[in-house]
């Protein structure tokens, strides 16, 4: 088999891993990228697109575009000409790109494949407009577009959940392994329905946004509690410059509030489960919860495995995490074992299944007093879009 040059893959100090050369990297053109390549040569229609969050996580998109994955791309034959750059200029970026953009094509039957430089937030924006098609259906020439993820965002649940265990010292070139090499499969989701009322909470709540058809699509995780609340209040300007780290820091002021004065605020809420064949369980002996999770993937971060049960990777199954009104140090004592492969579902306390502010995939949703959520996972067969898995994962 035809094979590329050896590259050392310099990745620049601002990427934190300046030391690392990748050597003996083979470039090798496998039917994913030939049919990409084929695409992108004969089409007057660009089908490949980069798209650069450039706020995600540590604002490190763009230099890793720049100085990575454009001349991976021009290694492999694919230069300026054979994709568009897409590069984000405010929250609204990707969401019109994904409406006017990838659902257009979609929709007449054109193959499209988009590199994500971003995180979970980039996915969660194209998933819920190319779900909520304002009343028009899909039809039958629709072609789910492919994302290639990169971890470039905060927490990157999807991508670590994909690629967990991480098999190469690098999760950036694990990443282009993947792209290069990896097999696409749809990406199950799930869609919460709010009751009337509620809406989507940006700009640090200051703005209020009306959800379409009280209804959003996510395909990582929906919370109440305190994993709600931890990603809404640590979702500023300030935080963000930390990365993940930021969740941390948040996390003191709610385990502590008034300096320790007063315990971890509890939860009020009545949950259900209603299984496939009906049967009903109530979650928790009270309506006071500390945690109230369900997720789709068992990443929430590189290192915290939320759901270390979800071993087949993207089985559409969601699985739920509850504990109860908890003080600081129980509190402390799941979210540290969480971060040592999973094993907060081994502790007792752990059942495996503004204080109204719901998390859909890092989106917020504030829901009015005595309003509700319901969340079910989208049928097999209905997805939206497709992501790659990786080589090892694919046989």
């Amino acid at each position: 088999m035809e094979s590329y040059p050896s590259y050392a893959l310099h990745i620049p100090p601002i990427l934190q891993i300046a030391s690392e050369k990748v050597t003996n990297f083979i470039l090798l053109l496998d039917p994913h990228i030939s049919s990409l390549m084929a695409r992108t040569t004969n089409s007057r229609r660009p089908t490949l697109y980069i798209l650069i969050s450039t706020l995600s996580g540590t604002q490190l998109a763009a230099e890793f575009c720049s100085s990575i994955l454009r001349p991976v791309l021009q290694a492999i034959g694919l230069g300026q000409g054979s994709y568009t750059l897409v590069q984000t200029s405010s929250a609204d970026s990707v969401k019109e790109f994904a409406r006017d953009v990838l659902y257009t094509n979609a929709t007449e039957g054109h193959a499209q494949t988009v590199i994500m430089l971003s995180g979970d937030g980039g996915t969660v924006d194209i998933l819920n407009q190319l779900y909520t098609t304002n009343g028009q259906s899909r039809g039958s020439s629709y072609v789910m577009p492919l994302l290639c993820l990169f971890p470039l965002g905060t927490g990157n649940g999807l991508y670590h959940s994909i690629q967990r265990p991480h098999t190469l010292p690098s999760i950036y070139v694990q990443a282009l392994r993947t792209f290069l090499h990896g097999e696409p499969v749809p990406l199950p989701a799930y869609r919460a329905t709010f009751s009337p009322g509620s809406r989507l909470l940006s700009n640090q709540g200051q703005t209020q946004t009306k959800l379409v058809e009280d209804t959003l699509y996510g395909a990582v995780v929906i919370s109440y509690g305190f994993h709600a609340t931890l990603v809404a209040e640590s979702d500023t300007a300030e935080y963000r410059k930390y990365g993940d780290k930021r969740f941390g820091m948040a996390a003191k002021a709610l385990l502590l509030p008034d300096n320790g004065k007063s315990p971890p605020h509890a939860y009020r809420a009545d949950v259900l489960v209603v299984s496939d064949n009906g049967r009903k369980t109530t979650v928790g002996e009270t309506q006071r919860h500390g945690y109230v999770l369900a997720s789709l993937v068992s990443n929430l971060e590189r290192e915290f495995t939320i759901s270390p049960k979800s071993s087949k990777r993207l089985d559409g199954k969601l699985r739920l995490v509850h504990f109860g009104d908890l003080d600081a140090t129980g509190v402390n004592l799941i979210m540290t074992a969480a971060y040592q492969d999973g094993n907060h579902i081994h502790l007792p306390e752990v059942f495996n299944w503004g204080w109204r502010r719901c998390c859909i995939d890092g989106l917020i949703v504030g829901v009015e007093e005595n309003g509700w959520m319901k969340v079910n996972t989208v049928k097999s067969g209905e997805e939206a879009v497709q992501v790659l898995l990786p080589p090892s994962l694919t046989g």
